[in-house]
Protein backbone atom coordinates (compact mmCIF):
# COMPACT_ATOMS: atom_id res chain seq x y z
CA UNK A 1 0.00 0.00 0.00
CA UNK A 2 2.96 2.31 0.40
CA UNK A 3 3.44 3.36 -3.23
CA UNK A 4 4.22 7.02 -3.85
CA UNK A 5 5.08 9.19 -6.83
CA UNK A 6 7.73 11.88 -6.64
CA UNK A 7 8.63 14.64 -9.10
CA UNK A 8 11.27 13.38 -11.50
CA UNK A 9 13.33 16.54 -10.90
CA UNK A 10 14.17 15.20 -7.41
CA UNK A 11 16.16 12.43 -9.14
CA UNK A 12 17.99 14.64 -11.61
CA UNK A 13 21.46 13.26 -10.77
CA UNK A 14 20.45 9.61 -11.01
CA UNK A 15 20.34 7.24 -13.95
CA UNK A 16 17.33 5.58 -12.36
CA UNK A 17 15.92 2.33 -13.82
CA UNK A 18 12.76 0.37 -13.06
CA UNK A 19 13.49 -2.32 -10.46
CA UNK A 20 16.36 -0.41 -8.89
CA UNK A 21 16.47 0.07 -5.12
CA UNK A 22 17.10 3.66 -4.05
CA UNK A 23 18.30 4.68 -0.61
CA UNK A 24 16.78 8.06 0.22
CA UNK A 25 16.64 10.58 3.04
CA UNK A 26 13.60 12.64 4.03
CA UNK A 27 13.57 16.25 5.23
CA UNK A 28 14.03 15.07 8.85
CA UNK A 29 17.18 13.14 7.93
CA UNK A 30 15.55 9.71 8.27
CA UNK A 31 16.75 7.22 5.66
CA UNK A 32 14.53 4.77 3.83
CA UNK A 33 14.61 2.57 0.74
CA UNK A 34 12.26 2.29 -2.17
CA UNK A 35 12.07 0.20 -5.33
CA UNK A 36 11.45 2.08 -8.57
CA UNK A 37 8.30 0.63 -10.14
CA UNK A 38 7.62 3.23 -12.85
CA UNK A 39 9.28 6.19 -14.49
CA UNK A 40 7.03 8.70 -16.24
CA UNK A 41 7.76 11.89 -18.12
CA UNK A 42 7.37 13.99 -14.97
CA UNK A 43 7.47 11.59 -12.03
CA UNK A 44 9.10 8.49 -10.53
CA UNK A 45 6.92 5.98 -8.68
CA UNK A 46 8.46 4.13 -5.75
CA UNK A 47 7.26 1.13 -3.78
CA UNK A 48 8.28 2.04 -0.23
CA UNK A 49 7.01 -1.19 1.36
CA UNK A 50 9.43 -3.55 3.07
CA UNK A 51 10.74 -6.09 0.50
CA UNK A 52 9.00 -8.92 2.41
CA UNK A 53 5.64 -7.12 2.65
CA UNK A 54 2.86 -9.35 1.35
CA UNK A 55 5.05 -12.46 1.35
CA UNK A 56 4.20 -15.61 3.25
CA UNK A 57 6.95 -16.23 5.78
CA UNK A 58 7.65 -19.63 7.33
CA UNK A 59 9.91 -19.97 10.34
CA UNK A 60 11.43 -23.06 11.84
CA UNK A 61 12.24 -22.71 15.54
CA UNK A 62 13.76 -24.87 18.24
CA UNK A 63 12.73 -24.37 21.88
CA UNK A 64 15.89 -24.76 23.92
CA UNK A 65 14.58 -23.91 27.37
CA UNK A 66 11.30 -23.33 29.21
CA UNK A 67 11.24 -21.52 32.52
Amino acid sequence: KLVKSFPKKLFWKLETKVGEILHLRNHDGKTFSGRVIAIGDDDVTLDLNHPLAGQTLTFEVEVVDVQ
